[in-house]
């Protein structure tokens, strides 16, 4: 059981904690978010919203302003100012009995402060879903002596990575097993 939601809440934002997110949020938890229409349901897809926005917001010049907190209710006013464009919005939560987030609703204004935030979520979530095909592939990869060619593939359309840099990079770090020598 969770003895203060909203400080453990304040914990995660400050240490960025995305992992933490799966012992405060209900298995049930509800997502409202101010760029898609529809409430999303569960805690895998409220994990990815607010693993993003842990990432998006809270860039060093997150802050809350106000805290109004009543029984299993807070409304937590926020401002951040990313890409020069100030962001100023709401977090409210509702959380169980066992202290467990149940609602996270966020509210944020002005309009082009929500086009921003949308574009940029969209570009995290992008990221995010990049990494967990990774996360998927790498064992894989490692297991079958491939780990240099699917790195080599990685950086392809990394323009700042020379073809040389990335040869060494994976010839280095993930030697090709005899007769294997990536293309």
């Amino acid at each position: 059981m969770i003895d203060n939601t909203i400080a453990i809440w304040h914990k995660l934002l400050e240490m960025k904690d995305a992992a933490g997110l799966d012992n405060i949020l209900a298995d049930n938890v509800v997502f409202y978010s101010p760029i898609v229409y529809a409430p999303q349901v569960g805690k895998p897809v409220a994990k990815l919203y607010l693993t993003a926005a842990l990432y998006v917001f809270n860039n060093g010049s997150f802050k809350y302003l106000r805290e109004i907190v009543s029984g299993n209710n807070a409304v937590l006013e926020f401002t951040t100012i990313i890409d020069g464009i100030t962001v100023n919005g709401v977090d409210m939560i509702i959380w169980g009995a066992d202290g467990r987030i149940t609602e996270f609703k966020v509210m944020i204004r002005p309009l082009k402060a929500i086009n921003l935030i949308h574009k940029i979520m969209r570009l995290e979530f992008q990221k995010q879903s990049a990494l967990k095909l990774v996360s998927r592939i790498i064992p894989e990869a490692k297991r079958s002596g491939m780990m240099g060619e699917m790195l080599m593939r990685l950086t392809d359309n990394e323009p700042q990575v020379s073809e040389a840099k990335r040869t060494e990079i994976c010839r280095t770090n993930y030697p090709a097993k005899q007769g294997s020598e990536p293309s």
